[in-house]
């Protein structure tokens, strides 16, 4: 009887320590998963530059204050707070005038400043500072900020459980684990926050407003589309139509760079 209780001990000690790795793969994945594609762009074109630096932190402050106009206008509505219907577009709206306002600042600040480098012109250091970045690359800089923030405030709480023990599978998907689930839509919200900045701040410099109509429309029906993730819906009608959206706004993106005319301009 004892060398079997042993061995039944040791085969359960076995299988905890054995799930316990397993969920450390799952952590760590599903955190490459998340933030790399995000950090690659941040080390790559954002780190080059101080300026492009403090607008990726600009990028994010105004996301997170965006984020908070939200959520104060869901909490002044408690009958409004189960429907989605009117939590996303408001949401949405928010955080796109939130882009918005981002975008007049910059302008003011970068696109506009001929007097002051005027003013600045006896002092080298000083204009240099002063200089505008690169449109493009300042986009992304921002982009990257407000993508990164939204995948550390979205999805760090549900990172950090899947650290074990155990694991917890999708309502949606019951065979596929939810953190690796939720880990590919941070990712793919992380680069479309990169392409909707890059869109936008075209849209607004340049006045071509079908950009920033297809900005609106991609975040809202890309939130809309999360919510296929809950009871009832199935996983490959909210992931795979919100790939397909982040590979269309991608190459959008990617086309109106192309096109820019700041693209041959240096940082």
């Amino acid at each position: 009887y004892l060398p079997q209780r042993t061995s039944i001990t040791i085969y359960l000690f076995f299988l905890i320590e054995l799930n316990r790795e397993m969920t450390y793969v799952l952590f760590f994945g599903c955190l490459f998963m998340t933030f790399g594609p995000s950090a690659a762009l941040f080390l790559i074109t954002v780190m080059r530059s101080n300026q492009l630096i403090i607008l990726s932190i600009g990028g994010s402050f105004f996301w997170l204050l965006s984020i908070l106009v939200a959520s104060i206008w869901w909490y002044i509505i408690p009958p409004l707070r189960n429907t989605y219907a009117f939590i996303i577009p408001f949401s949405v709206l928010f955080q796109e005038l939130g882009r918005f306002v981002f975008y007049k600042i910059y302008a003011w600040a970068f696109l506009r400043q001929d007097d002051r480098n005027e003013q600045l012109s006896d002092n080298a250091r000083l204009r240099s500072l002063a200089s505008r970045p690169n449109n493009i690359a300042a986009s992304v800089a921002i982009g990257v900020g407000a993508g990164i923030t939204y995948a550390l405030v979205m999805y760090t709480s549900i990172l950090w459980e899947s650290s074990g023990p155990g694991t917890i599978f999708s309502p949606a998907c019951p065979k596929t684990s939810l953190f690796m689930v939720s880990a590919v839509i941070a990712m793919l919200f992380t680069l479309l926050h990169v392409f909707w900045s890059i869109l936008a701040f075209e849209a607004y410099r340049r006045r071509i407003w079908r950009k920033a109509v297809v900005v609106w429309l991609s975040h809202l029906t890309c939130s809309f589309l999360t919510m296929a993730n809950l009871q009832g819906g199935k996983c490959a009608g909210s992931v795979v139509p919100i790939l397909v959206i982040t590979a269309v706004v991608g190459f959008y993106a990617v086309r109106s760079i192309l096109k820019s005319d700041s693209i041959v301009r240096k940082v």
